[in-house]
C-alpha cells in the first residue's frame, strides 16, 4: 500500500493548494476530493470515501444546480461506495439518480448511460436478484455492440457479467459461449493492449485475464466436467493463457526483430504503429460526434494491420511462429507431441462459486485448487480431466518434500498407511470404469495419519490418479503450475521403495507452447556457449576491462531495479568456487569464460543466442506483491471518466504493481557499486 500513501500525500497537498487558490466551492476541489475517495475506496475506509464524495456532491449542486449531467459522476460513485460497503439499498439509489439524470441529458445509447445500467445490473445481481439483473445486463451488451463493435474489451467484460448470470442460474452451457466469445475477444485484443499499455496497465490487464481463466477453469470442472467438448474449450483456452506474461514482452521482441531484419524496419514500424492507433482508438472509444465512423476506422485498421503482418510472416520466421503460438490449440499440440507419449497440464486456479450472494455475505471466490488435463496425442478429442484437490494441501505436502530432499531425509515411510493405498486403489478401479471422461475429485488427507510423513502421500494426490489415463505409457510431457513447478516429479517415491524416474521418462514445459517453439527450425545460428562466472560485485567504472562482445550495442530499456530492492539486498558477498566452476566448464566447452570484472550485464546482453548459456552467481528473489482483485472491487465501472478498459482496470489497483521479472533476478560484476548509486 506504500503507493496508495504516496498518492494520498499528493492529492491531500494539491487539495490544499487547489482551495487556497480558487477557495472552498470550486470545481477543481471537487474533482480532487473525487480522486481522493477513489483512493479510500480502494483501501476499503468507505466511511472517508463517502464523506469526500459527500462534499464534491454538494460543491456540484452549489456550482452547477440540481440537474446538471456531470453531477451524474459524483452519484454514480457514491452508488459505488455504497455498494462496496454492503449498502445495497442507498447503492440503488444513488446509481438509479445517476441514471436518470444521464439518460434526460443524453439519451439511451450514451456510454454514460450504459456506465450505470451495468452498475445497477451489478447491483441486483450481487443480491441474487436475477430476474432484474439479466435484461440489463443484455442490453449493456447490445448497445456497447452497437457503438464499439463486437471485438472491444467492454464487450468481453460484458459477456463475461451475462456469463456469471447464468451460471447462477445454471445454464451452464450458454455461460460457456458467452464466456466462449469473452475468451475468444481477448485473444484479439491482448496484443494490442500490450502494445501501448505501460507496465502497471499490462500487468493489472493479465490479473484480469486470470481472473477470466479462473471463472472458465471453475465452470468447466464444477458443472461441465462430463461434457467432452467443454473439457477440451477448458484445455484450449488453458494453452492459450497459461505464461502469458511473457507475450507481453511484445514491444521488445519487436525491437529484437527490427535488429535482426533491419531491410525490414520501416514495415515493423508501421505495424507497431498500426497496433498502437488501434489500442489507443479502443481504450477511448467513440468520441460524441464519431458514430459508426468509429467502427468502420477500426475495421480499416484492422485489415491493414492483418495485411502487414501475412508479409512479414513470410520474411520473418519468428513471427510466423508467434502468430501460430496465438492459435494454438490440442490438435495442433497433438501433431507435435511424439505418439508414444502424454501430456499432462496443471492447472493452479482460484476457484469461483456461481451461486455465492455477496449481499448474504457468501464469498463467491474459494480456496485454490490443482486441476490435470491428459492428453494423448493419439486422441487429442478424448481429453481426461481430474481434480486434485485444494491447493494448499498439495503445497504442504510439496514444501515437507524438499524439506526432506534439502535434509537428505528418506521420502519413503517405514510403514506405508494402508488407508491411503486403498483410496488410491479405489481410485484407479473408478478411473478404469466406464466414467473416464468424468473428472475425478481427488480428496486426500494432506499427511497420512500413525506420525511417518512419506512422500507417497504426495504422489497419491497428484501422480496416482492420472496414471489409468497414461494407459501405459511411460514419456511423459508435464506442464506444472502453481507450487508443482517446484516438484521434481521423478523422486517421487512408488510403494516397492522406487521412485518415478524409475518408471517414467519426464519432460518438463513451462507452456504446452513451448512445444511449438522446441519443433520449429532455428531462425538464425545459435552463437558459442557463454560461460560467465566470478563476478566481481564491488567493481567500479576505472576497474571495468575490456568488453569480449562489442560488436553490437544493446537497445533494450534503461537499467530498472525492484523499488523494494534494497529492503531485503544490501551488498552481495564474492563465491570464490564459481570461478573454478566457469573454468572447468568453459574448458569442456572450448570457449573463454567471463569472469571478474568481464561478467557483465552489457556482456549477456549483446550475445545472442548462445547454443548454452551457462551462468554461476548469486540469485535474488523479493516477496510476490499482493494484487487487489475483482472481489474488493465486484463493479466493473465507476463514472464517466472511468469507463474506458485502461482506466477501469487500474480502478482495480490503486498500488504500485511492477513486472515481476524485477524481483527476482542475477548478480553480475558491479552490482554493489550500482546499489551504492555508484558509477559503473
Amino acid at each position: 500500500m506504500g503507493d496508495n500513501t504516496k498518492a494520498q500525500n499528493f492529492y491531500e497537498q494539491a487539495l490544499a493548494v487547489t482551495r487556497k487558490a480558487f477557495g472552498q466551492e470550486h470545481r477543481n476541489v471537487a474533482e480532487i476530493l473525487n480522486n481522493l475517495a477513489f483512493l479510500y475506496d480502494a483501501q476499503g475506509n468507505f466511511g472517508r470515501a463517502e464523506e469526500l464524495l459527500q462534499q464534491a456532491l454538494r460543491i456540484w449542486h452549489a456550482t452547477l444546480g440540481e440537474d446538471h449531467p456531470d453531477i451524474a459522476s459524483t452519484l454514480n460513485n457514491l452508488g459505488t461506495i455504497y455498494y462496496d460497503s454492503g449498502d445495497y439499498v442507498r447503492a440503488e439509489h444513488f446509481i438509479r439518480r445517476a441514471l436518470e439524470m444521464r439518460r434526460k441529458a443524453f439519451g439511451s445509447t450514451h456510454l454514460d448511460v450504459i456506465t450505470s445500467l451495468g452498475n445497477l445490473a451489478a447491483l441486483y445481481d450481487a443480491q441474487g436478484i436475477y430476474a432484474e439483473a439479466e435484461p440489463l445486463y443484455q442490453e449493456v451488451l447490445a448497445v456497447q455492440r452497437q457503438t464499439l463493435g463486437n471485438i472491444h474489451p467492454d464487450v468481453a467484460q460484458s459477456l463475461r457479467n451475462l456469463a456469471g448470470l447464468y451460471a447462477a442460474t445454471e445454464r451452464y452451457a450458454e455461460a460457456l459461449a458467452l464466456l466462449q466469445q469473452a475468451a475468444a475477444i481477448d485473444d484479439l485484443v491482448i496484443g494490442q493492449i500490450f502494445s501501448i499499455g505501460s507496465e502497471n496497465q499490462r500487468l493489472v490487464y493479465l490479473s484480469t485475464l486470470q481472473e477470466s481463466l479462473d471463472s472458465f477453469l471453475s465452470l468447466v470442472s464444477q458443472h461441465l466436467s462430463q461434457s467432452q467438448t467443454a473439457v477440451q474449450v477448458g484445455l484450449d483456452l488453458l494453452f492459450r493463457r497459461k505464461a502469458l506474461s511473457a507475450e507481453a514482452l511484445v514491444v521488445q521482441r519487436e525491437a529484437i526483430w527490427r535488429g535482426r531484419y533491419p531491410a525490414l524496419e520501416p514495415k515493423l514500424d508501421e505495424l507497431i504503429k498500426l497496433r498502437a492507433q488501434i489500442a489507443q482508438k479502443l481504450l477511448e472509444g467513440p468520441g460524441p460526434q464519431e458514430g459508426a465512423a468509429y467502427q468502420q476506422a477500426l475495421e480499416t485498421w484492422r485489415a491493414e494491420q492483418e495485411r502487414l503482418e501475412s508479409e512479414l510472416a513470410h520474411e520473418i520466421p519468428e513471427m510466423n511462429l508467434a502468430q501460430r503460438l496465438q492459435s494454438i490449440d490440442r490438435q495442433a499440440v497433438a501433431r507435435i507431441l511424439p505418439q508414444d507419449a502424454m501430456l499432462v497440464e496443471f492447472a493452479y486456479f482460484n476457484g469461483v462459486n456461481f451461486h455465492a450472494i455477496p449481499s448474504k455475505h457468501q464469498a463467491q471466490w474459494q480456496p485454490a485448487r490443482y486441476l490435470a488435463f491428459v492428453l494423448n496425442p493419439q486422441e487429442p478429442d478424448n481429453v481426461q480431466l481430474f481434480d486434485l484437490g485444494e491447493a494448499n494441501a498439495i503445497n504442504t505436502q510439496i514444501a515437507a518434500l524438499r524439506a526432506a530432499l534439502i535434509n537428505r531425509t528418506s521420502l519413503h515411510a517405514p510403514n506405508q498407511v494402508s488407508t491411503e493405498q486403498e483410496h488410491a486403489g479405489q481410485l484407479a478401479r473408478e478411473v478404469e470404469s466406464d466414467h473416464l471422461h468424468h473428472l475425478l475429485p481427488v480428496e486426500i488427507e494432506a499427511t497420512p495419519s500413525g506420525g511417518a510423513w512419506s512422500g507417497c502421500g504426495l504422489r497419491y494426490m497428484i501422480f496416482d490418479p492420472l496414471v489409468p489415463a497414461l494407459r501405459g505409457r511411460k514419456r511423459l510431457f508435464l506442464v506444472p503450475d502453481g507450487d508443482l513447478a517446484l516438484l521434481p516429479f521423478e523422486v517421487l517415491p512408488c510403494d516397492d521403495g522406487g521412485y518415478l524416474i524409475d518408471e517414467y521418462q519426464i519432460s518438463y514445459l513451462s507452456t504446452s507452447r513451448d512445444l511449438l517453439r522446441l519443433m520449429s527450425p532455428p531462425a538464425n545460428q545459435p552463437a558459442p556457449a557463454l560461460v560467465v562466472a566470478d563476478p566481481d560485485f564491488d567493481l567500479s567504472l576505472d576497474r571495468i576491462p575490456e568488453v569480449v562482445y562489442q560488436e553490437e550495442t544493446y537497445a533494450g530499456p534503461a537499467d530498472r531495479r525492484s523499488y523494494d530492492f534494497n529492503r531485503y539486498y544490501s551488498s552481495f558477498d564474492r563465491l570464490p568456487a564459481t570461478k573454478e566452476e566457469g573454468e572447468k566448464i568453459a574448458a569442456l566447452l572450448k570457449v573463454q569464460p567471463l569472469l571478474q570484472g568481464a561478467a557483465l550485464d552489457g556482456s549477456l546482453k549483446t550475445c545472442r543466442s548462445p547454443h548454452i548459456l551457462h551462468i554461476a552467481t548469486h540469485g535474488f528473489f523479493l516477496p510476490d506483491q499482493s494484487l487487489i482483485t475483482q472481489e474488493k472491487h465486484p463493479v466493473w465501472a465507476s463514472d464517466d471518466t472511468d469507463r474506458s478498459q485502461s482506466s477501469r482496470l487500474e480502478r482495480f489497483l490503486q498500488q504500485r504493481i511492477e513486472n515481476p521479472l524485477l524481483r527476482s533476478g542475477l548478480a553480475l560484476a558491479g552490482i554493489n557499486t550500482w546499489n551504492r548509486g555508484g558509477k559503473l
